[in-house]
């Protein structure tokens, strides 16, 4: 139930790298209602890096400037 708790599991999903954590952290992303879990969310994916994993930031950049920030690294990429 902790905002630092989800933020931590999201950031450590990230950078262990395993394409199976996309779509939980797209749901993250998505659902979460604390901004740095969305945006932890949006870091991970962004580390995991693949297209699936850059498509679900960029589908979910919103006023959050957090989530902004990862989703301009997101487009950005290759």
């Amino acid at each position: 139930e902790s905002a630092d708790i989800r933020s931590a599991a999201a950031r450590a999903l990230g950078r262990i790298g395993d394409t199976r954590a996309i779509e939980p952290l797209a749901d993250v992303l998505a659902d979460d209602t604390d901004d740095s879990v969305r945006a932890s969310a949006a870091w991970a994916l962004v580390q995991i890096g693949t297209e699936r994993a850059f498509e679900a930031v960029e589908d979910n950049a919103d006023d959050s400037y957090l989530v902004q920030i990862e989703a301009e690294k997101a487009a950005l990429s290759p």
